[in-house]
Order: C-alpha cells, then structure tokens, then sequence
C-alpha cells in the first residue's frame, strides 16, 4: 500500500543499490579528511 508516495509496510523492502544491475556490487567507498594533531576528521 502506498500513502502519499511512501510504502506503507511493517517487513523490510528489497531495493537496488544501484540503478544499473551491473553495477550493484554493494560495496562501499569512504573518503574523507582526518587531521592527527586536532584528533578531528570529516567525511
């Protein structure tokens, strides 16, 4: 069932993590900045 355009439904979907089936390894990639001295990161 769908309200307003949002799936209504107490079970888990299953979804594609990509758009194209090739593509759809799941894996990921982090990146970001971490600055030792500050003891800070961002990604």
């Amino acid at each position: 069932m769908n309200i307003l355009g949002h799936p209504y439904t107490q079970a888990p979907l299953e979804v594609h993590d990509h758009d194209w089936a090739s593509l759809a390894t799941g894996k990921a990639m982090p990146h970001g900045l971490y600055d030792l001295t500050e003891n800070t990161g961002h990604v």
